[in-house]
């Protein structure tokens, strides 16, 4: 299972847009006052474990980072919400979801959809 990346500076955002442009990622905005989020982190993880293709994987913990948290809404023009996941593809949101709509299967028919539009330049 890839391990996620904890997101803690706007360079590691740059970073995660342009591995975008090769790869699909999935980006996981995490609270650590939230149950839900909890739960959501599982569907995450289950989806990694077993999800084929793996795509990157990055975390952001909203409550240690709320400036990146806001640089990425405004980045991927998508509303803010805790737990969140987006699947970038080339640079742009293919894929949002939040609180109980994070669910393993869906999150692997995204990352599959994903990869196989992903063209590479």
């Amino acid at each position: 299972m890839p391990q996620p990346v904890e997101l803690t500076s706007p360079d590691e955002i740059t970073e995660m847009l342009a591995k975008s442009y090769s790869v699909p990622v999935l980006l996981y905005k995490h609270s650590v006052s939230c149950p839900i989020s909890g739960h959501a982190w599982y569907e995450v993880e289950d989806c990694l474990a077993n999800g084929e293709p793996a795509p990157a994987c990055y975390r952001l913990t909203v409550q240690m980072q709320p400036d990146l948290s806001r640089d990425i809404a405004e980045s991927l023009n998508v509303t803010h919400h805790t737990p969140q996941v987006i699947v970038v593809r080339r640079g742009k949101a293919d894929y949002v979801a939040s609180h109980w709509q994070i669910r393993r299967q869906t999150l692997q028919r995204a990352i599959s959809a994903a990869a196989a539009h992903q063209i590479p330049d």
